[in-house]
């Protein structure tokens, strides 16, 4: 497969038997009378994987997408008034210790971009966040430059 880039289009060869393999074995699970194809963008695909996803983050989701642990997170957002006010409109906090933390997925994704240089700011720098732009944030540890 070869792919040619320029400034208005992309031009992406596929070879003919790949296309064929393809409609063969379609046909022979009797699964499609027609083979249909759909181009996506990068951007297009990492979206609807993510809707995939399901709506509501658990802690350990939150965790990972942070990459800090649970003491970190409840410190530095849960027991800041001024972040557990924006998230409580889509959280749903624990009454008691055993209890679970539950997030509404688009939201909080939402709120960790838009929210990334205050909470490295009221963390005390103590993480680094990147934000890119599939709406997510990706701290890394603070080190030497």
């Amino acid at each position: 497969m070869n792919k040619t880039l320029n400034s208005e289009s992309v031009s992406i060869e596929i070879p003919i038997q790949t296309i064929m393999n393809a409609i063969h074995s379609f046909s022979q699970d009797n699964q499609l009378n027609q083979l249909q194809l759909v181009i996506l963008t990068k951007e297009q695909y990492d979206e609807s994987q993510n809707s995939e996803k399901s709506v509501q983050m658990n802690m350990l989701e939150l965790q990972e997408e942070m990459q800090r642990d649970r003491s970190w997170i409840i410190k530095h957002l849960f027991q800041d008034e001024y972040f557990r006010r924006k998230i409580a409109k889509f959280s749903q906090f624990p009454i008691n210790d055993s209890g679970k933390y539950l997030f509404h997925r688009k939201s909080m994704l939402k709120f960790l971009n838009d929210y990334a240089e205050e909470i490295v700011e009221r963390s005390n720098n103590t993480i680094r966040i990147e934000k890119n732009r599939n709406q997510s944030m990706k701290p890394r540890k603070r080190g030497r430059a």
